[in-house]
């Protein structure tokens, strides 16, 4: 019978290292799946799964054999893994797995999950098509197997109605405008320029296309029907704020691809007393200290997503609970709240500091700006603890493991030289800003 107690603590740890399946997944990204896994001991005889059952679960085979049945016959299996189905997000197995050896241990990974891991590494699902051909040769009868339906066709329908009114809406409304009556009073540029501005504001509405993509668009056309000269339309890309919102971004993209945040997130978990109101603290802080180096509020709730998914799983909560919606909560406003408080927090921050006269930008840059701004933040953040206790109130009690925190930090292992660069351009970035009355260097070259 399946004994999960009895397992050494360590010896998931080890397994999951060595798993070939995850050998392409990068440390934090192997670290994310530790709160999914389980490792499960079978003794002999004892089924796994039967064919047409849910599949929910892939098995990784990591000591003993295991005997598979399907239409083609009998096999027996010592190594690898078995149960592609749930990680192909197909609604049931096609085979029978049972334990044939005295001692049968596997580890299991959740089929969300899974699909989830082969969606950010696209050879592993090749890798698992072929596998399947080993229990079910006939490929015609896979094919016909149907599949999860993870969005309904409900939604489908109303995202495919959105998008169509946003298209629409985007070539008729500019044309109205253009031949407005009431606009008629301006000139054939001013009026071009409102066109245009409006069926940018419509795409961003509807997410028609990438925000970037529109704000492009938007230059492009006006640069080719010449409504304004491109010495104006195109000088904010030479000036300073430019060159320190994208300096910004690349120091972003670093940060989030050396895992540094997953590191400090995890370290704060472990060291963090089991409490509610400190959790809910540690997700708003956590958004506060991405806020000042990703000056995108979507990118930062992009970050942090993974984060809160992750932290809800660990501690045990109710997926749609009052506990995990008041995690949402603490993290959404820890990357959104303070957007105003840090000069690097928002593009929208370097337009304004640049339309502040040149003797005014001295008195405001980085520091200055935090100090000028951190009296609404600190209100800001009581009101929000506050209204957070006030609103959300249950008896759910957070359950979090620090086996699987252990395990998550041990896969990290040591600082990685990504992570090190990561700090240094932090480090470097702050003491630079901070010191500009000694040094004199814009912000911008820093």
């Amino acid at each position: 019978m399946e004994d999960p107690d009895n397992l050494n603590e360590h010896a998931m740890f080890d397994s999951l290292i060595k798993a070939p399946i995850l050998s392409g997944l990068s440390r934090p990204d192997l670290a994310r799946l530790v709160p999914s896994v389980a490792e499960r001991c079978y003794a002999k005889g004892k089924t796994i799964f039967t064919a047409g059952s849910d599949a929910s679960t892939l098995y990784l085979l990591v000591e003993g054999e295991v005997e598979v049945e399907s239409r083609t016959g009998r096999q027996v299996i010592k190594d690898g893994y078995f149960g592609e189905e749930a990680i192909l997000d197909y609604k049931s197995y096609f085979y029978q797995a049972k334990a044939c050896s005295e001692k049968t241990r596997v580890l299991t990974f959740d089929g969300a999950e899974s699909t989830n891991m082969v969606e950010g590494y696209p050879p592993l699902e090749k890798e698992f098509s072929y596998s399947l051909f080993r229990f079910e040769a006939n490929s015609e009868r896979i094919a016909a197997q149907p599949k999860r339906d993870r969005k309904s066709a409900q939604y489908i329908q109303r995202k495919e109605r959105k998008t169509f009114l946003g298209w629409s809406l985007a070539f008729l409304v500019p044309l109205i405008l253009y031949f407005l009556p009431l606009l008629n009073g301006i000139s054939s540029d001013a009026r071009i320029f409102i066109s245009i501005f409006a069926a940018t504001i419509l795409m961003w509405v509807f997410k028609l296309v990438p925000d970037y993509v529109a704000g492009l668009l938007t230059v492009l056309v006006v640069l080719m029907l010449g409504v304004t000269p491109s010495s104006v339309i195109l000088s904010g890309f030479q000036s300073s704020s430019f060159f320190m919102a994208m300096s910004i971004f690349v120091l972003s993209a670093v940060v989030v691809s050396s895992g540094l945040i997953y590191r400090v997130l995890l370290i704060f978990l472990r060291y963090t007393p089991p409490s509610k109101f400190l959790y809910n603290l540690v997700m708003t802080i956590t958004g506060l200290l991405i806020t000042p180096i990703m000056p995108s509020a979507n990118g930062r709730i992009g970050l942090t997503t993974p984060l809160l998914s992750d932290m809800i799983r660990s501690l045990g909560y109710k997926p749609k609970g009052i506990e995990a919606t008041r995690l949402a909560i603490s993290t959404f406003f820890g990357v959104s709240l303070f957007s105003a408080t840090f000069l690097t927090a928002k593009s929208i921050n370097f337009v304004l500091f640049g339309m502040l006269p040149a003797q005014s930008q001295s008195g405001f840059q980085w520091f200055n700006w935090l100090l000028a701004a951190s009296v609404a933040g600190i209100v800001s953040l009581i009101l929000l603890v506050v209204m957070s206790a006030l609103f959300f109130r249950s008896d759910e009690k957070p359950s979090c493991s620090s086996r699987h925190i252990d395990d998550q930090l041990r896969i990290l292992g040591k600082l990685s030289q990504l992570e090190w660069g990561a700090l240094a351009g932090i480090a470097l970035l702050i003491i630079g800003i901070i010191t500009t009355s000694i040094h004199k260097i814009q912000p911008a070259w820093i």
